[in-house]
């Protein structure tokens, strides 16, 4: 996120990181240990986590200029900044180019696969 964060701030993107309900030394050591440099919003008593219904973590909320929610996404797979810095792309209103890869591709996150369910009514 931080090389993204550099890339989008001459655009006037801001990235900020929300630490949920836990102590500023905590918090602090953590972002020494990562090498942290983007800032840190502290939300001890969870109240954005609130307003925003966080409830898994990592949880990204994308706020647009006019200061509504542009992005909701929980959890993290590989191949996510690449569709975030699409989704950043677009909200600025630049031209997207399509993603790489076959044709029918998708940059959504893949989806579970679930078994088909066989309805097998009851004889009286």
């Amino acid at each position: 996120l931080q090389e993204m964060a550099a890339k989008f701030r001459q655009d006037g993107v801001l990235f900020y990181l929300v630490n949920k309900g836990q102590p500023l030394d905590t918090v602090n050591d953590f972002l020494f240990e990562q090498v942290v440099t983007l800032p840190v919003l502290l939300d001890q008593y969870e109240v954005l986590a609130k307003k925003f219904c966080i409830r898994e973590l990592p949880t990204l909320i994308i706020i647009g200029k006019d200061g509504r929610l542009a992005e909701y996404h929980t959890g993290y797979y590989e191949g996510y900044q690449e569709i975030l810095a699409r989704r950043l792309d677009s909200l600025l209103g630049r031209a997207v180019p399509p993603a790489a890869g076959k044709v029918g591709d998708s940059l959504t996150k893949p989806k579970p696969k679930t078994g088909k369910r066989k309805i097998v009514k009851k004889s009286n």
